[in-house]
């Protein structure tokens, strides 16, 4: 297979926060594969309408509510590599916007072009992960 991905998640979560972590990773497995490595939020390419650019913020998970409506989280799915299809499910504090040199603001429009493409960087240093999937090759 010459795609693949491998998806990340961060250690110190809480169980909620895992449970929900782990949930979108499935998700995005399964859409992704079943969509012939399509990624789910970005395409193929990760081109200009997508979450999973290159130094860019991502996606801001969502959980459901009671109402029916959905309500932010402190997680957001990014890319970590630079070089290899490295994705990974981190709280939005460990990032600071480039532009501020602030945490994010997350009330904002939530599109690809605007909070999802958001120039962040590593807060202090990337924050300790595990790997939690790994499908193909993660080159490029």
């Amino acid at each position: 297979m010459k795609e693949g991905f491998q998806i990340e998640i961060q250690k110190d979560l809480s169980d909620p926060d895992m449970k929900l972590a782990q949930n979108f990773a499935n998700e995005f497995i399964s859409k992704t594969c079943r969509d012939h490595m399509v990624f789910s939020y970005g395409g193929r390419t990760g081109g200009y309408a997508s979450y999973i650019r290159r130094g860019k913020f991502g996606y801001l998970l969502l959980k459901p509510t009671k109402e029916g409506y959905f309500e932010n989280t402190d997680l957001v799915f990014r890319r970590l590599s630079k070089n290899q299809r490295i994705f990974g499910i981190v709280k939005y504090t460990k990032l600071i916007d480039k532009a501020t040199g602030k945490t994010p603001n997350i009330n904002q429009c939530m599109c690809p072009k605007h909070r999802g493409g958001l120039k962040v960087r590593w807060a202090d240093k990337k924050p300790e992960t595990f790997v939690y999937a790994r499908v193909g090759e993660i080159k490029g």
